[in-house]
């Protein structure tokens, strides 16, 4: 069954008013005047007719005062109703950002895992990676000391050179040739060499001409003449104009005598040469005499700013004669 809805209290008090008994005013039998009985029968009626009437003034504000009420519990109802739906919004949203919260967390935690895992990697990679380095600077250290070895066997091996500038080119250009090219010039300077204390000559790509001869002693017969002060004027006077059975080609070029260095005491040389001449270039060096490098018996050495030479295995000896700021070169020590 269905229920039926309970009156408002402004619809109460309206039936409650239709049910009180209305007074009676045409009933009441009015007695002759001057009659004390009928005097006090209608004072009586107009004091009940007056709190008839003081009655009616407080139920109709009762019933006004009700009806507000209504209404006031209307607009409240309403407002719950709205508050309501508002309330389940919030819910829903409550409920969206809690699946939202669950989800990040939960991804958090799988990235927290696989920040864990690959810490874990590249500690596992850092360690190898130490080895490796440990490795390597072993290695390096290993290199570079058969780097050393090579160079010492290389520069041993070269004692019995000489490197020869200034021989003008031939087409073609044997062997043989190179040799008796190189048996005019000791002729020419007064040694007493013959072709047999020539073990060979060949031409570099650069131009000069490498001699190895039979023995330490024809060698430095003839390098004398590069470092020997009392020598060295024969060799300066020296040139292809000397020998008028070789090529017209290059008249007039000097012959130089050279240590047949290893490919890295040559390199080294090189760039000292280069550095001292920007030192020579200064001009806090203006009036003094120039520096110089020279490579006698296979070795690198370099004067320092007292004029003594000082042997240097790599740049960084030559850095610590000349501590000036020179420019970067592209010798690697």
């Amino acid at each position: 069954m269905q229920r039926k809805p309970c009156p408002t209290t402004s619809q109460s008090f309206k039936i409650a008013l239709r049910k009180t008994p209305q007074p009676l005013k045409t009933s009441l039998v009015h007695s002759p005047p001057g009659s004390l009985e009928n005097d006090s029968k209608r004072s009586r009626t107009d004091n009940i007719e007056l709190k008839i009437d003081s009655v009616e003034k407080k139920l109709s504000l009762l019933i006004e005062m009700a009806t507000k009420t209504d209404q006031r519990m209307d607009n409240l109802t309403q407002a719950l109703n709205e508050n309501s739906v508002q309330i389940r919004d919030i819910n829903q949203r409550m409920n969206s950002v809690e699946q939202a919260l669950n989800f990040s967390n939960t991804t958090m935690e799988e990235t927290k895992a696989k920040t864990n895992n690959l810490q874990t990697n590249v500690n596992e990679h850092s360690a190898i990676i130490e080895n490796m380095s440990k490795k390597i600077d072993s290695l390096e250290q290993k290199l570079k000391q058969e780097a050393i070895k090579r160079d010492n066997s290389e520069a041993i091996s070269r004692k019995q050179n000489l490197e020869i500038s200034g021989i003008p080119r031939a087409d073609p250009e044997p062997r043989s040739l190179l040799k008796q090219r190189v048996l005019d010039i000791a002729n020419k300077l007064g040694e007493k060499i013959t072709i047999n204390d020539i073990d060979d000559a060949h031409r570099k790509m650069s131009g000069g001409v490498i001699v190895r001869f039979s023995g330490r002693p024809q060698r430095d017969a003839l390098y004398d003449y590069a470092i020997k002060p009392e020598l060295k004027p024969r060799l300066k006077e020296l040139t292809t104009n000397s020998f008028p059975s070789w090529p017209a080609l290059d008249r007039g070029r000097k012959i130089f005598l050279n240590e047949n260095l290893s490919d890295d005491r040559a390199r080294l040389a090189r760039v000292c040469r280069d550095k001292l001449k920007v030192i020579n270039q200064d001009e806090g060096r203006a009036g003094q005499q120039k520096l110089r490098v020279s490579s006698s018996a296979g070795i690198v050495t370099v004067q320092d700013v007292m004029g003594r030479f000082k042997r240097v295995r790599c740049v960084a000896d030559f850095d610590q004669l000349h501590p000036n700021d020179l420019p970067e070169t592209e010798f690697d020590n």
